[in-house]
């Protein structure tokens, strides 16, 4: 073959091309040369680097030589100064171009790569936080890898936020050409230069062609853009948006500035749940429900919710009479739309009367997008109708899409409208993410691995094998290919997607030697392949044993899913023979050592899996993950809620639930609802073992489940709870995480420890009246131990009657018990002090170790010994005014900038009062001691909810959120004062002074109350702590109390500071 090289220069060439072509590995040679010209063409056009590998050698040459492509590339380049220099006996050009710009095209043993020459790669796998500048002179690329043989590049100005959760990693880029871009796991999922085409096409259409919608339903969509789209209707009150991740959410909240006004807004209820439990729990229909999720992948966590059955049973039936379902569908170009498009397509056209596919092109996903309406009622597409609901029922101006447009997106080029027609994939609970028709099946193709005229089975038999070869392989997803030996023959594998992970850490690679654990064996096209779904590494490197060849054995002609060959194999290895085969050469050298316990991985196959009617087995607590089919867990219950009754928007219903502790030392806890509360409430016993299987697995609301768990089961109708009637001692009766009372002051405010001491002293009970006007009682007792500090304990409620009463007793007996608690919680207002939950568990003198050893100290003279108190008051009262400071001060001095906030007293006057949002709505509701606090908004019923309790009332808190200029001789800063602080500043509550602006409207009463507070001097309290308010730091000034300023006492104060001074 001639060798070529050539370097083209070229600044910005307008070209009409369509380059969407790119994405065929698959087409023959000639296709593929016409691919290398597209990309050619294509980074002339845009600038973007492309990185292509043609296996066509020899038509590229042809091509090159042919179609005359140099000449035709000098001139497109001829807008810049360029110097040629060429040899046409070998082939080779050279143009080095005077621009900056530049772009490199390289033709050499059919290697072609399009970059700019001041942007090479560095890859994406050291991408810190750098300025603009040092990204500059690195000349960093983020690369993105599209399939083995093709990736984009971006040129980056910085990486602004990086950030990961317990499902995925998140980054924020800036780039050169399409500014900020959204990552997740190392995948573009928006840019900021066209996230709207997307985002606009997934909402608009649907919520434009429905009469009159007014409630919308997002599965997904944690960066919050489908959610601010929606809420741009002006017919549409409410907005839910179900997300399982809870910290990407929190990224895009912080860090998308475009979309903060969208997750402020009171219409939009926000849910970290996964999206088919959510949709699946709500008892209320919506008008259009929307999926803003990943493509269905095979393994992948999304492929549920693109399932016939998930549309006929859930969707379908949470629409309204006129209700509309829309998905993002997934590329949609001449060489992609048979990825994942066109089998969603034909998967809702089994489920509803009416189905319209639409597409548009993406720049940053450089391919055209696709999305898929569904409903049982005509989806009407009137250009004039559409651009009359744009500007009647939206706020603000799109910036994409018009009538015409949108009339026109729903027309497919020839090729993919006669794919849509032929497409027979429909996507199955059992077969998950297989795409496209049968004869369009090939090897290579991320997302259809199978034909649908497939067959596998789950194979349970362990086997070793010896890895020969790892080659990625894929298109939009990663993928692994192995080449696998016995020592006697090869057979090709794919690794599950899960397992990529083995790969890129270098756990699995060349020579070493795994052990199959769950497979599938499956026949495609007359040829079989292994799918691995579990495994792991017995040797890191080993030789290659043998001279293996290719299993040559046809799939078609033999039932078995275990050759013949490797079931003796497995035999003769465990039979223990004295004399091991040739085959089983390598289990000799396999490590004695017992591996660890490995759950089943996150996975669902496409093929038909048969039916498991094994008894689920035994598994550990920590073992459990929501992908798993079968199992079941022996626990014994540690602690058991009362029954909870609850009314929200789904209605009215009831909750309970019980902790569990396994012989490993797991802890989960476990929720019953409604019905399944009646089955299993009164059977459920602390203390009692049980086995427990078919419960259903979701996250943990960490904010009502203390245990170290990040799952929690919920039990359902299925569900099966037996009680063991043998006793099993492997199972302690609590396990406990206990901290030392001299730990507790470093622990953060609200943190659940566990804690044990000896009471020292008891007071008696005193009633407290909540703020809901409901009573309760209260408690408080000292604790202390071995580390010389002691902490105020407080016991709310029923706990101060039953163990407060027994407490009490042994005291005054003359005895100090040692108390064990698990679940209390930390406070912080006075020093550091305790208080117990719902969920507390009160033990005294425990049987454990740990109390044995305190008692013993205490009785050999820790009695005696003195001990600090950590719950005390750290700030001076008032009256001592020990950390007097001006305001001025507060700056100069850097206060609040460490790690723990300043306590200071400032003498100054209020100048000005913020009067448009002075005071919030509250929930009322108690959350352990403390009332929830939280803001509320008004429900459909015109009621007032709480997300974080969860619940809906009739009558909410009015609560002071005032904003107040305080100035002194030395300047003026602006503090925050809450309910009390405001309260004295202007001299009524909040809810009189909502009512007086708000409903009765009295301005001048009003005003006049504001006025009557200012220039009024006052001695404040103040916390001063740095906060993080957006993307920025800032100092946030707290008034924690405020008393109007006593002459006397201030003279006296002055008097005795003259008098300190020293001339």
């Amino acid at each position: 073959m001639v060798s070529k090289d050539v370097e083209v220069a070229a600044g910005t060439v307008q070209q009409d091309l369509r380059y969407d072509l790119l994405d065929g590995i698959e087409a023959d040679e000639t296709v593929k040369a016409y691919q290398a010209r597209a990309a050619i063409e294509f980074g002339l056009e845009t600038g973007v680097r492309i990185g292509m590998v043609v296996e066509a050698e020899s038509e590229v040459e042809r091509w090159v030589e042919e179609q005359r492509i140099l000449p035709r590339l000098l001139c497109l380049a001829v807008s810049n100064p360029i110097k040629a220099n060429t040899s046409s006996s070998n082939y080779s050009y050279s143009f080095t171009s005077l621009s900056a710009s530049s772009l490199v095209l390289s033709v050499m043993g059919g290697a072609i790569e399009i970059s700019s020459s001041e942007g090479l790669s560095k890859g994406n796998d050291d991408l810190e936080y750098q300025t603009q500048e040092q990204i500059h002179n690195k000349c960093c690329w983020f690369e993105e890898q599209i399939t083995d043989d093709l990736k984009w590049s971006y040129a980056l100005n910085c990486v602004l936020q990086k950030g990961s959760s317990k499902y995925q990693d998140i980054a924020l880029l800036d780039t050169k050409h399409f500014g900020k871009i959204l990552l997740i796991d190392g995948k573009m999922q928006s840019a900021e230069a066209d996230e709207f085409i997307y985002h606009e096409c997934l909402i608009h259409p649907a919520l434009l062609i429905h009469p009159n919608p007014k409630t919308v339903f997002i599965m997904g969509g944690g960066e919050g853009s489908a959610a601010r789209e929606a809420l741009r209707h002006k017919n549409v009150n409410r907005v839910v948006m179900s997300d399982i991740d809870q910290e990407v959410v929190d990224f895009c909240r912080r860090h998308l500035t475009v979309n903060q006004k969208a997750f402020h807004d009171e219409k939009l209820d926000l849910v970290i749940n996964d999206a088919k439990a959510e949709l699946e729990a709500r008892n209320e229909k919506f008008d259009v429900i929307v999926g803003d999720l990943a493509d269905p992948v095979e393994g992948g966590p999304c492929y549920q919710l693109y399932t016939k059955s998930f549309y006929e049973n859930v969707v379908k039936s949470k629409l309204s009479d006129n209700g509309i379902f829309v998905t993002q569908a997934g590329p949609a170009g001449i060489h992609t739309h048979k990825e994942v498009f066109s089998s969603i397509y034909n998967t809702l056209k089994h489920v509803f009367k009416h189905v319209l596919a639409y597409t548009a092109h993406v720049p940053s996903f450089v391919d055209t997008w696709g999305w898929v309406m569904a409903s049982d009622q005509p989806l009407v597409l009137d250009a004039h109708q559409i651009d009359c609901g744009i500007k009647e029922r939206i706020d603000g101006e799109l910036l994409y899409l018009n009538g015409a447009f949108l009339v026109s997106s729903t027309i497919m080029s020839k090729s993919v409208e006669l794919s849509l027609l032929k497409e027979t994939h429909i996507y199955t609970e059992e077969d998950a993410s297989s795409t496209g028709s049968g004869e369009d099946q090939k090897e290579g193709r991320s997302s259809s691995w199978f034909p649908a005229d497939r067959s596998s089975q789950t194979i349970a038999e362990r086997l070793d094998f010896s890895v020969l070869d790892i080659k990625l392989i894929g298109n939009a997803h990663e993928r692994y290919r192995l080449l696998l030996s016995d020592s006697v023959s090869t057979q090709h594998a794919m690794l599950a997607t899960q397992l990529n992970d083995r790969v890129k850490s270098g756990s699995v690679k060349k020579g070493s030697v795994v052990q199959l654990i769950e497979y599938i064996c499956s026949t495609i096209q007359n040829r079989k392949i292994i799918v691995v779904l579990n495994m792991e590494t017995i040797i890191p490197d080993w030789e290659i044993i043998g001279n293996p060849k290719l299993f040559s054995e046809s799939a078609s002609t033999s039932p078995k899913t275990v050759p013949e060959r490797d079931r003796e194999y497995r035999e003769s290895t465990s039979n223990n023979s004295s004399t091991p085969s040739s085959s089983s050469k390598m289990q000799n050298f396999r490590p004695t050592v017992q591996p660890p316990y490995k759950p089943p991985p996150n996975y669902r196959n496409h093929g038909a899996i048969m039916k498991n009617e094994a008894p689920a087995r035994i598994i550990p607590i920590a073992a459990l993950n929501p992908y798993q089919g079968r199992w079941a867990i022996k626990a014994r219950v540690t602690a058991k809620g009362d029954v909870r009754r609850y009314n929200n928007a789904r209605g009215d219903g009831k909750v309970f639930s019980f902790d569990l502790l396994d012989s490993d030392g797991g802890e989960i806890r476990v929720t019953c609802f409604n019905a399944v509360v009646d089955r299993f409430c009164s059977s459920i016993e602390v203390g009692k073992v049980y086995l427990i299987s078919k419960g259903n697995l979701k996250p943990a609301q960490k904010n009502f489940n203390h245990l170290k768990n990040e799952w929690e089961i919920f039990l359902e109708a299925a569900s099966s709870v037996e009680l063991c009637v043998d006793e099993d001692d492997s199972i302690p009766k609590q396990q406990f995480s206990l901290k030392s009372i001299n730990e507790i002051e470093n622990l953060d405010n609200n943190s659940i420890i566990d804690v044990i001491g000896i009471v020292v002293s008891i007071n008696p009970v005193v009633p407290i009246l909540r703020k809901n006007g409901l009573e309760t009682q209260r408690r408080n007792m000292n604790l202390k131990d071995a580390s010389g500090r002691s902490v105020e304990l407080t016991l709310w409620g029923e706990f101060c009657n039953k163990e407060g009463r027994e407490l009490q007793e042994l005291l005054d007996s003359g005895l100090f018990p040692v108390l064990a608690v698990k679940a209390v919680k930390v406070n912080d207002f006075s020093g550091k002090s305790i208080g117990t939950i719902s969920a507390t568990l009160l033990f005294i003198n425990p049987d454990i170790p740990e109390a044995r050893k305190l008692q013993e100290w205490f009785d050999r003279g820790g009695k005696d010994a003195a001990s600090q108190s950590i719950s005390r008051d750290n700030m001076p009262s008032l009256s001592g005014n020990k950390i007097r400071k001006t305001v001025s001060q507060i700056k100069d001095e850097g206060l609040g900038r460490s790690d723990k906030p300043d306590w200071i007293m400032v003498k100054a006057t209020v100048t000005f009062i913020k009067t448009d949002t002075f005071c919030y709505t509250a929930c009322p509701l108690m959350i352990g001691d403390r009332q929830c606090n939280k803001k509320v908004i008004r429900s459909g019923n015109k009621r007032w909810q709480c997300e974080r309790c969860n619940q809906e009332f009739e009558e909410c808190e009015y609560r002071y959120l005032l904003q107040a200029q305080v100035q002194d001789h030395t300047g003026l800063t602006w503090v925050t004062a809450f309910q009390e602080s405001g309260e004295e500043i202007l001299g009524c509550s909040a809810k009189e002074l909502y009512l007086l602006k708000n409903e009765e409207q009295d301005d001048e009463r009003f005003g006049e109350i504001i006025r009557s507070s200012l220039f009024k001097q006052y001695l404040f309290r103040l916390k001063i702590k740095e906060e993080m308010y957006g993307e920025e730091q800032q100092v946030k000034i707290t008034v924690v109390k405020a008393e109007k300023l006593n002459y006397s006492s201030e003279s006296t104060y002055l008097l005795d500071l003259m008098s300190k001074i020293t001339v």
